[in-house]
Parts: structure tokens; sequence; C-alpha cells
């Protein structure tokens, strides 16, 4: 069977391993595909997430040595058993280069086909995962980006959707993004984003919310909430949800309010054409790893729109002690590689060689108008940054290259700028208190198409 290689080395990809009946032709005839991605220990999301999405959905599955077999036995339970699987679902599997996929015997394995998917899962891993492996699971890195990259190319439809696999549709979402899609707003936007936000919903209630105003009333009792709001703020804050929990739903899925902010390290859940920024597969575990992708596309002048009655279902609270010290430590080496890849790298690549001596000052903006750089700082000196007005600086001219060493022709608000101040200054305002003349082309964050304006 044809494999892929990623650009590391380190993994191997199989597509479409396992592809549902009826894949090609919803696939071909739909204008929305679900892609995700998920480990071997939790298939039985797939199961949920078909059950609601009624569309084509492509699964990449990470299959390190014998979790292929555990993988192989719940893809065969999740095709006999739930003919949503069978039909529209198709299965890509990746494995590190050093761990290749093995078939275990597994005919003693006695499956009970009518039981509940998630626990047919945790019971093939208890009987197939060796000790060696689980120890080594502990220290391996999850490939979450590669993964989601592989879902999306396995995607054929003109639009593509990339929640997480538990990340659980509402009924009926996916008919309404269809109509929604077809529509001459987004028929007419190249690149547009539309977000669907994600909340967190008790374990203590029995099913999840089905539409919004249930979830309206899920918030009001304290059984739901914003997705990570306790473990990582900054997820959903530039969303404003507190505005998309304001207004009641609505007949027909439409723009609610488009979102003119920018805010670091957001990380909407969105749909949008399938030719977006791939996710930085330089990011491999937990931390940084949507958000990367989303800023890259936010450089490329996507516009993002909020959607009214949209939006997905993450059952559980999320807390800091649900994560494992393992989870928190890839969480800071990601921290770590985004400071390095995503700032210092690209202004490091274009101040290298240069030999008129001018001070390089890296500005990142956090939001419009309010620039942040370090105090006289050349690039390989990195202080705390503070605010800088822009009237007064000694700005000469703007160059922007994005974490992923794109070029774009204008700086946005919120990217990464790189300055170059005159040579004979050590000052960031003119010594004459005098307004210099600045060469700046901005284009603002706030520009949007046509659409329901906030």
């Amino acid at each position: 069977m044809k494999w892929m290689l990623d650009k590391s080395k380190s993994f191997k990809t199989h597509r479409h391993v396992v592809t549902g009946d009826l894949w090609r032709k919803k696939s071909h005839s739909r204008k929305t595909c679900l892609s995700t991605q998920v480990s071997a220990d939790l298939l039985f999301n797939v199961a949920r997430q078909a059950e609601t999405w009624t569309g084509p959905i492509s699964v990449a599955v990470f299959v390190p040595a014998e979790d292929y077999t555990v993988a192989f036995l719940m893809m065969h339970y999740l095709r006999t058993c739930f003919p949503s699987v069978r039909e529209r679902v198709t299965f890509h599997m990746t494995y590190p280069t050093d761990l290749p996929p093995k078939l275990l015997d597994n005919k003693r394995l006695q499956l009970h086909h009518h039981g509940e998917p998630k626990g047919i899962n945790r019971y093939i891993v208890r009987k197939i995962r060796t000790g060696r492996l689980h120890r080594k699971l502990k220290s391996l890195s999850y490939p979450q980006n590669l993964l989601r990259n592989e879902a999306r190319t396995g995607c054929q439809s003109e639009f593509v959707f990339t929640p997480d696999a538990d990340m659980i549709a509402t009924p009926h979402l996916f008919e309404n993004l269809e109509e929604f899609l077809g529509g001459r707003f987004a028929e007419t936007c190249d690149k547009c984003a539309f977000v669907i936000p994600v909340y967190e919903i008790s374990a203590e209630v029995e099913r999840n919310p089905r539409n919004k105003d249930e979830l309206l009333s899920f918030l009001k009792t304290g059984l739901a909430r914003p997705f990570h709001v306790a473990v990582y703020s900054p997820n959903q804050a530039n969303s404003h949800l507190d505005r998309w929990e304001s207004e009641g739903a609505e007949t027909e899925l439409q723009v609610l309010y488009n979102i003119t902010t920018w805010m670091e390290k957001w990380e909407p859940v969105y749909v949008a054409r399938a030719p977006v920024p791939n996710f930085d597969e330089r990011f491999v575990g937990y931390g940084f790893t949507r958000n990367t992708q989303v800023y890259e596309m936010h450089l490329d002048g996507y516009t993002w729109h909020m959607l009214n009655n949209a939006f997905l279902n993450h059952r559980g609270f999320q807390t800091n002690q649900t994560y494992s010290k393992a989870r928190w430590k890839q969480i800071q080496i990601n921290s770590d590689k985004y400071r390095q890849e995503h700032i210092w790298g690209p202004v490091q690549s274009l101040a290298g060689g240069r030999k008129d001596g001018g001070t390089m000052i890296l500005v990142q903006a956090q939001s419009e108008g309010s620039l942040h750089v370090p105090r006289r700082a050349r690039v390989k000196e990195m202080e705390d940054p503070f605010k800088l007005d822009l009237g007064r600086s000694l700005l000469t001219s703007c160059i922007f290259v994005s974490p992923l060493r794109h070029t774009y022709s204008s700086c946005v608000t919120a990217g990464v700028f790189l300055f170059k101040t005159p040579m004979k200054s050590d000052s960031l305002h003119d010594s004459n208190n005098q307004e210099p003349q600045i060469n700046y082309h901005h284009r603002s964050s706030s520009q949007t198409h046509d659409g329901r304006q906030p």
C-alpha cells in the first residue's frame, strides 16, 4: 500500500485505508466535509460524530505499533454496528517510522458488538496494547497537526470543517451548513472563515444540548461553559461569546456578526474553503497547534464571521487537574517553540546579513493601534515590550515574513513586523521631538467582506 512520508521524515501515512461505501459519492456531491484526527484509544468518538454529522467525514488515526491492531478491530466494530460510519467515513493511518504497524493475533478476543462504543474501545486497548507501548506513549508526542493536515487532504469537498474528534456536532448542523454555504455570501467570499463556537457540557447531564436554545438554558444553570475557559482563556476570547450568547436562536443559519478584532493565541474552530494554510507540523503534542495555523490565516487576509445558531459540544469540564504533567510539559515546549519559530525565527532570517547597522525592532500588535516593541533592542536581544506611539516612532520601512516564511506585501494589525530605525539614532523618539516621516503601509484588520455588521 502506498504511503506518504512527512517533512520531518518521522511519520508515515497511508491514506484512505478504509473508505465508506458512499464516501466517494457523498464527497463529490456535498459542499462540506468534516475532517478530524484521533488516537486508536479514542476511536469511539467517531461513532458519536457520525450520528449527528450526516455528511462525509475524513479521519486520520494515529496507530503506532500494536495500536494498529486496536484501530483495525475498532474500525471493524464501528463499520459493523454503525451504518453512518460504514457509509460516510474514510480512515487514514499515521505512525512513527520507528514504530511501524503490528497486526497481532486477535482471534481469542471476544467482541460483543451490541456493547457501547467507549466500553468496546477500552476493552480492545486493554487486551491488545502492551506495557511497552503504553510506556512509550507517555513520552511520545502526538502529531495532531500532521494528522489534521492528512484528514483535511482526505476531504474532497469545497469546504472543510476541522473540529477535534470529541467536539461533537449538533443535529442538522451539516444540512444547515450546506444551505448556508450555497448562499451568495459564502459563494462570493474566497477567504472567509465561519466560526463555530465550542462549549463544554457538564458530565452530570445525560445528553448534549441539541440546539442553541437548549445550550443557553444549560449556560444559565451552570451545566455548560465556553471551551477551555478555565484552563486556557485565550482559546475563544476573540470570538466574543458574550455577544453570541445574548442572541437567541434564529430560524436560519447565517452570520450573526463579523469578528473584526484580533487576539494572539485565539483558537477558533471554523468552516472555510479547503485550500487554507496548513497546520504547522513543527508543533507536536499539545499547545499552540491550532492558534499557529489560525495566525497564518489571519496574516494571509482571511476574515472571520461568527455563525448564529451553530456550536459544538465537548463532554466534561476541563480543569488544570485534568491535564497530566506530560501534557503541561508539552505545552511549555511548544510555547518556547512558538516564540522561536513564530516570532524570532522570521525576524532573524530577515536580519541576517544586513550591513547597514540599523537597529532592527520586532513589533507585535496586540490590538488595533497598539504596537509592542522591545526597548531599543537589536534582533537577538529581547526585553519586556512596551507600547510605542506610532506617531512618534522612527519608522522608515515595513517588511513582513509570516511564521511559515511566507512574505506578504502589506502589513496587518496584529502581525509580526520588522522595522528599521536610522543608524545614528539609539532612541525610539526623535531627539528634536519632531514628527518623523513614516512609510507605513497599513491594512486594518477591521476591513471585512459584506455581511452583517457587528
